[in-house]
């Protein structure tokens, strides 16, 4: 089939691709020459890999530009745009602004969790603790990339339901899904963004 628009949901904390964010959605936009690719992240979801972890940040960015080389070689002539949850959005901007995504059209940012210096949520509603001396020891020596370090508060009521929620994210995982100077980095988008 020939799609007029692409759309591809990277998660970050939950599993997509078993389930459709909305079916009724996706269908009707199909019928629309829209098409949806639903990737859950190394570390996350029903994705491989250790959870809450990744071999490096740059391997992380590396897996959301095949992500994109995937969907544009399926879909040469279709506009990709690249949609984020949480803290997918964080890791979407650092992609962006290292230069790991190109020729999309556009970005989407679902329920943004760019850092707690961003301001986009209170670190109490569901950051439950940072441990600061694992991303200090990692900033001096490189060491302790795959460290637990930043712990998830999600409440029982809502691992029943989501089983695929994390516990925590290592250093590199945490560094990959939080840009440095989120203000100013989305500021320098130049491509269409959607904030919902």
């Amino acid at each position: 089939a020939t799609y007029n628009a692409c759309y591809a949901f990277l998660s970050w904390g939950e599993r997509v691709s078993g389930r459709c964010l909305s079916t009724d959605g996706v269908r009707a936009s199909c019928g629309h020459g829209i098409t949806s690719y639903l990737f859950d992240i190394r570390g996350h979801g029903a994705s491989a890999g250790e959870r809450g972890d990744a071999p490096s940040v740059e391997r992380v960015m590396l897996d959301v530009q095949e992500a994109v080389a995937f969907v544009q070689a399926k879909h040469p002539q279709g506009a990709l745009f690249l949609a984020g949850h949480s803290s997918g959005c964080g890791l979407l901007l650092n992609a962006q602004q290292q230069g790991y995504i190109k020729s999309v059209a556009g970005l989407i940012f679902i329920a943004p969790f760019l850092g707690a210096d961003s301001k986009t949520a209170l670190q109490s509603d569901f950051i439950k603790t940072v441990r600061v001396w694992p991303f200090i020891w990692h900033g001096i020596t490189g060491w302790g990339t795959h460290t637990p370090a930043v712990y998830f508060n999600y409440p029982a009521t809502m691992r029943v339901h989501s089983p695929h929620l994390l516990d925590y994210y290592t250093v590199g995982m945490a560094l990959a899904v939080t840009p440095k100077h989120a203000d100013a980095c989305l500021k320098d988008i130049s491509l269409p963004l959607q904030l919902s």
